[in-house]
C-alpha cells in the first residue's frame, strides 16, 4: 500500500490533485456531519480526517466504501 502511495503522489499533477482534494473536502463533510456533535472530539475526528484522506489518496480501494458506509451508517 505504501508503494502504491508513493506512485499514486510521484505522477501527481494540478488536476487529479484538485480532484482529490475535492473528494477529500466532501468526504470529510460527509463523515463530520454524519456524527452528532458530542461524538465529534479528540481522537474521532482524527480518526475521520484519516479515513477521509486514505479515500481521496486510493480512490480505487475498498477504503472508499468505508468511507460511504460509515458516512451513511453515522451515529
Amino acid at each position: 500500500m505504501i508503494g502504491r502511495v508513493s506512485h499514486v503522489l510521484s505522477r501527481a499533477t494540478v488536476g487529479p490533485l484538485l480532484a482529490r482534494a475535492g473528494v477529500f473536502a466532501v468526504a470529510l463533510a460527509a463523515l463530520v456531519v454524519a456524527f452528532p456533535a458530542e461524538l465529534r472530539g479528540g481522537y474521532f475526528v482524527a480518526a475521520l480526517v484519516i479515513q477521509a484522506a486514505v479515500a481521496a489518496i486510493l480512490p480505487r480501494s475498498p477504503w472508499v466504501t468505508v468511507a460511504i458506509l460509515v458516512a451513511v451508517g453515522g451515529g
